[in-house]
């Protein structure tokens, strides 16, 4: 699992980690989808509280302009929540993808590039 934190706090110093982890993943997405993610979430969170915000200011009965303001609220509220959710699998499948970071010590690259340390016990000679 990726630490969001360190991701968010050094972007370049993440994405060379990652890259030399997978040097095909697509980092520069999972860093854009986060950023777009956040933005997103307080955009909606935002759009909730005008709407909270206009209906605990009504007192007595709804005038049309103020019934007019809610639905275009509640519009817009559902659009952005719609693009929120999309944007939220969209991270939640990238971020699923993305490689751990290694330590210093570790070769650059995938299984194909690990050399062997240290050999321990005897190798089967089964077919696999």
């Amino acid at each position: 699992m990726i630490d969001l934190t360190e991701m968010r706090k050094n972007p370049e110093t993440f994405a060379q980690a990652v890259l030399k982890k997978d040097p095909s993943y697509n980092v520069e997405n999972l860093i854009k989808l986060d950023t777009e993610y956040r933005q997103l979430s307080i955009h909606v969170e935002n759009l909730r509280k005008q709407k909270n915000d206009l209906a605990k200011s009504v007192q007595g009965p709804i005038s049309d302009t103020v019934r007019q303001q809610s639905i275009a609220l509640g519009v817009q509220l559902k659009e952005q929540e719609a693009l929120l959710q999309k944007v939220e699998k969209d991270f939640q499948d990238a971020y699923a993808s993305c490689p751990n970071i290694m330590a210093e010590d570790v070769p650059a690259g995938n299984k194909p590039e690990n050399k062997e340390v240290r050999h321990f016990g005897q190798k089967s000679f089964s077919a696999r």
